[in-house]
């Protein structure tokens, strides 16, 4: 299988990377984002975290 079309497989790996750290990137939006903009945005409206 590797020896028939190595090209094909890494788009294909290169892909599946990028749907990884999309999905990574709106897990870590949703869950609390960056310390910097949590810590800004507690400065400038602070609000009780449950």
């Amino acid at each position: 299988v590797l020896d028939s079309d190595p090209v094909d497989q890494t788009q294909e790996v290169e892909e599946d990377l990028d749907l990884l750290y999309d999905s990574l990137e709106v897990f870590n939006q949703s869950d609390s984002g960056p310390e910097l903009e949590d810590n800004e945005s507690v400065l400038s409206t602070p609000k009780p975290k449950l």
